[in-house]
């Protein structure tokens, strides 16, 4: 998650643009609601690269425990 998010915010700011949410996609978002070691790993890569940004998780969900 880390390199997948390093690697937007360098296109992101090549665009003048500046990632202010991170929000899992898909399959990955839906089983990091269950599964606290892949929300924990999710938790863990945006943090590895930024604190000051939001992480995205559904109402209830461990991704809101472990961020």
């Amino acid at each position: 998650m880390f390199e997948q998010v390093r690697a937007l915010a360098a296109v992101a700011e090549g665009c003048g643009a500046r990632i202010g949410h991170v929000k899992p996609h898909g399959a990955l978002y839906n089983q990091a609601v269950r599964n606290r070691e892949l929300a924990e790993a999710i938790a863990d890569g945006v943090g590895r690269w930024r604190r000051d940004v939001v992480l995205v998780g559904l109402a209830g969900s461990l991704m809101l425990e472990v961020f």
